[in-house]
């Protein structure tokens, strides 16, 4: 069953990975388009300064990041124009909130205060080149030159700048808000043209955040740090928990848009391995396997099959429409290949699993954090996570923020100390420590829930859902992304 790795099919695959992936940024080129402005500022007389370097303009409360854009190859004429995001230059200047929410309001609040503090008072403003030494950062590139006029561009921009985007490789730099609208994308997208082989394909995603004045090389060093994430060389056993054949549920409803290979989907639920009784239970995870072709009539018998762990016995296959004797890839031991339909509950299967990782660049030391060792983790024990944790991640997050912030923090920070004071980083003790984790249990029972939604008012499967994520340490990653970094509320 081991297909010949001919050019054409080498071709083949190199082009499917590569149209993905090229798809994706130009999704991102045109979602994240927005209305947000740029200002135009011209000097008079008209400086010498290098095309399209940038300076940094001081406005008093903050610094307004300028490019000088020539209109002549000669450099004779030309203009300054800003390069940073108007609506936070304007939150800076102490705007209102409904002015520098709004990309058109914000630059001409900008705008407006550019033509006070410069224009109408003749004022020579101060330019400091972006790359100057410390020492020289005060430095007055335009000496007695001033602002004689003002104007903005009415031209939607891109927020998104794609990087790299080959077969195997995609990096794109997008606003931090809008980082987990890109990641969710690439999943649908991901679920929706490889459901069938996601056992064999996985998908790595991860995010570096970094400050707006962190060194743009120390971001890209980072992100080839999570580019260097190799999945285990042997796939993963993981037991059919539950097998249903139904419709799309409404949350995954995307997934059928413009195709019809899910009008009839095959849901598994895999969990990893077998779980001690005093151990928390293992994270699920769900596939969603499409069983027709594109044209929705078709069966698919070719592309959605697992290898089966069968333990030498081959009696387990009997009775099963589907299954083809071959082997697993790097493994000369026979192995059954069995149609992803004729599974059945309790199985034990071969599957690789996507997954997600993050981390924020407080420092630029923090990038040589970022190192995954043989089996794929961290030194933080919790990362990475699967991909399909960023759903889950979102149902607890709508549950933890009904919490005010101060109680956010008290809970999280008290499980935390307890965990480094009772196990310090030994995983395996608190996750088979009944005793903490009765203890995460009473501190999230005890906090102070609002009177419109108690801790009793959530159901048995969010309260428990909440208890793991606690004793794995996931509540201190969403404090850590939710709120340390996208400053929700």
């Amino acid at each position: 069953m081991v297909k010949n790795p001919s050019f054409s099919r080498i071709r083949r695959i190199w082009e499917t990975t590569r149209q993905f992936w090229q798809a994706v940024k130009a999704d991102f080129k045109h979602s994240l388009t927005d209305s947000r402005q740029r200002l135009l500022l011209y000097l008079d007389p008209v400086p010498n300064l290098a095309p399209f370097h940038v300076y940094e303009l001081e406005l008093g409360a903050t610094i307004l990041s300028v490019a000088w854009y020539p209109i002549q190859d000669d450099g004779s004429g030309g203009y300054l124009i800003s390069t940073d995001n108007l609506g936070y230059v304007a939150r800076q200047l102490k705007a209102e909130k409904e002015i520098f929410t709004n990309p058109a309001t914000a630059a001409i609040f900008v705008e407006d205060y550019v033509q006070a503090e410069f224009v109408k008072t003749s004022k020579s403003p101060r330019l400091s080149s972006s790359d100057a030494l410390v020492g020289e950062r005060n430095k007055n590139l335009l000496k007695d030159r001033r602002i004689v006029k003002t104007d903005h561009q009415d031209v939607a921009y891109s927020t998104a700048i794609p990087i790299l985007a080959e077969p195997r490789t995609f990096m794109v730099l997008v606003p931090a808000d809008k980082s987990l609208e890109g990641v969710k994308a690439i999943q649908t997208k991901y679920e929706q043209e490889m459901g069938k082989v996601r056992n064999r394909l996985p998908l790595h995603l991860g995010v570096v955040y970094f400050q707006r004045r962190t060194p743009l090389r120390s971001a890209l060093d980072a992100g080839r740090q999570m580019l260097s994430y190799k999945s285990p060389d042997n796939q993963q056993l993981w037991q059919v928990q539950s097998k249903t054949q139904e419709q799309l549920s409404d949350e995954k409803k995307e997934l059928a848009k413009g195709t019809k290979q899910f009008d009839e989907t095959i849901t598994l639920t895999l969990t990893q391995g077998d779980t001690p009784k005093e151990s928390l239970p293992d994270r699920t995870i769900t596939w969603h396997v499409p069983t027709k072709m594109g044209d929705g009539n078709t069966p698919d018998n070719w592309y959605p099959y697992v290898f089966l762990e069968t333990n030498g016995d081959d009696n387990q296959v009997n009775g099963r429409q589907r299954a083809i004797k071959s082997q697993r890839p790097g493994e000369t031991i026979p192995c059954w290949l069995v149609h992803a339909a004729d599974l059945k509950e309790g199985d034990q299967i071969y599957f690789t699993p996507s997954t997600f990782d993050f981390e924020f660049l407080d420092s630029t030391a923090r990038r040589f954090e970022i190192y995954y060792d043989e089996n794929g983790r961290r030194s933080r024990h919790t990362r990475p996570f699967y991909l399909e944790d960023l759903d889950r991640f979102e149902k607890l997050w709508g549950i933890l923020k009904t919490l005010e912030t101060s109680q956010r923090h008290q809970v999280i920070h008290t499980i935390e100390a307890i965990r480094e004071t009772w196990h310090g980083q030994n995983e395996q003790e608190f996750l088979m420590d009944p005793v903490f984790q009765q203890f995460v249990a009473d501190t999230l029972a005890n906090a102070a829930w609002p009177k419109n939604k108690k801790w009793r008012d959530f159901s048995e499967g969010e309260r428990q859902q909440l208890i793991q994520a606690g004793v794995r340490g996931e509540l201190a990653d969403l404090a850590d992304l939710y709120m340390e970094i996208l400053k929700e509320r």
